[in-house]
């Protein structure tokens, strides 16, 4: 099975002239897929936190909050389709930083301060993470630094319904006498299946003149109630990039990072850590910013920008043991330095947003990006089939009606849905847990319009899809 070629689609989703930007207008940005596969993106232009979204062909925007800087955002989806948004606010007047969270209800964003800092350690090596729970309770892993005594805290912050904990993951002093630089950037936090949160970050530590760089992950023991952090990869000095933490079906985790300049890959395999390089994929050695998502089969999928020469959006994925690079996905812009987001659709076709700059004939703008990744020339299953679920249809044009034959091999909550083109899901059937075996069923989708759909299969963190067409 393979994924096969990809093609693109881009919009710009909001922009501004070199002569009206800010200097930190669009730098950084989030994107995140609702429950209907429609995207939204978070982004900082003009004094404002914006909230875009995909409204049929065009992108309606609102305003999260406005009047000071907004930094470092990250957006994620619970099961009951609600946002949750985690970001850095500057309040230059009074000269404070804090970590804000926002959730998104019916009509509005609702906004709580988790935690301030009285400094801001640095706008290119500090980022926030969030992730929800299996109850849609936010954990954010974050970064601050409290310049009295020049210590760095890696803490974490989750909202127990009603107040928010907290606890310290690690924390360093920044400036020691013994001529010490330590410092932990760039958290990527995730729940697991037991909603234990798993935590990866750098560790940059420089002694007597001399790069003691390191990844580390951790986990919040319940039994100890303390974190656990332990050293998984000695990574070489590349200046503060960011990595970016997934966990698949065994909750094993997989992390995307930089290492020596080059973008590499590693993952627990259930007995020790392994690491491979991106061949020929350099990054550089300051600012990269990179995305990682799994599909179903646990394939990586990786949205990158490398540092100020190497700055073209770009993104490749890995299958059958190959690394299939699409690289750079965009060159209608000039270089950019700036952020990069990505998520996986139900198909696993990835959505990127990412920051441009663009000469136009006149002046340079500035602005965010949006583009979809669809793969062609595949199979029918979409490069995500199960082995062990077997999936067709037949559509009766006469009257309407699918007819749908499957087969599953274990006994699995599983459901079968029905997609448009555009990703959103038209029908639902929740087929239960039933025995493995031949299951038929029939449909009637008299309800729907003629055009393209996909009939998709799903049990547990797999599924199989068909495309059909209806017609009348």
């Amino acid at each position: 099975m393979g994924f096969g070629q990809i093609n693109w689609e881009f919009e710009i989703i909001d922009s501004v002239d070199y002569f009206h930007a800010t200097d930190l207008d669009f730098r950084w940005c989030s994107i995140a897929l609702d429950a209907n596969n429609i995207p939204h993106v978070i982004y900082y232009k003009a004094s404002k936190l914006i909230h875009a979204f995909r409204c049929g062909s065009d992108w309606q925007k609102e305003v999260v909050e406005s009047g000071l800087k907004y930094y470092c955002f990250s957006l994620i989806f619970d099961l009951n389709n609600t946002a949750h948004l985690s970001y850095y606010r500057h309040d230059e007047y009074l000269n404070k930083f804090y970590l804000c969270y926002a959730r998104r209800n019916s009509t509005d964003w609702l906004i709580d301060v988790v935690d301030s800092m009285n400094y801001w350690p640095h706008w290119y090596g500090i980022y926030a993470s969030i992730d929800v729970d299996t109850l849609g309770q936010p954990g954010i892993a974050y970064v601050t630094w409290n310049l009295t005594d020049s210590i760095c805290y890696l803490k974490y912050s989750h909202y127990n319904g009603s107040h928010w904990d907290y606890s310290v993951i690690e924390y360093d002093s920044m400036y020691a006498h013994t001529q010490t630089y330590i410092t932990d950037w760039n958290p990527s936090v995730k729940f697991d299946s037991k909603n234990t949160p798993i935590v990866a970050f750098n560790q940059l530590y420089y002694y007597q003149y001399i790069d003691y760089d390191t990844v580390k992950i951790a986990y919040f023991d319940d039994s100890l109630n303390r974190w656990i952090v332990s050293p998984i990869i000695w990574s070489p000095p590349d200046g503060q990039p960011s990595l970016s933490l997934e966990l698949d079906n065994q909750d094993f985790p997989h992390i995307a990072l930089c290492r020596s300049g080059t973008l590499s890959y590693s993952w627990w395999d259930g007995l020790s850590w392994q690491i491979q390089s991106v061949a020929g994929i350099d990054i550089g050695d300051y600012g990269a910013v990179i995305d990682l998502e799994l599909d179903s089969l646990n394939n990586p999928h990786i949205a990158f920008k490398g540092d100020f020469l190497t700055p073209f959006p770009s993104y490749c994925y890995y299958e059958d043991n190959i690394w299939r690079e699409y690289i750079p996905f965009d060159n209608d812009s000039l270089p950019s330095f700036g952020g990069i987001s990505m998520v996986l659709d139900h198909y696993s076709n990835p959505h990127i947003a990412y920051s441009i700059s663009k000469y136009n004939g006149n002046t340079t703008i500035f602005g965010i990006k949006y583009a979809r990744g669809a793969f062609v020339g595949v199979e029918e299953d979409g490069g995500i089939a199960n082995k062990k679920m077997v999936l067709e249809v037949y559509p009766n044009i006469s009257n309407w009606l699918l007819n749908i034959e499957c087969v599953y091999q274990t006994q699995d909550e599983t459901e079968l849905a029905i997609y448009d083109a555009c990703g959103a899901k038209r029908k639902s059937i929740k087929i239960g847990r039933h025995h493995p075996g031949d299951y038929r069923t029939t449909l009637n989708l008299a309800d729907l319009p003629c055009g393209t759909y996909f009939a998709v299969l799903k049990q547990k963190n797999v599924q199989i899809q068909k495309k059909f067409l209806l017609v009348r």
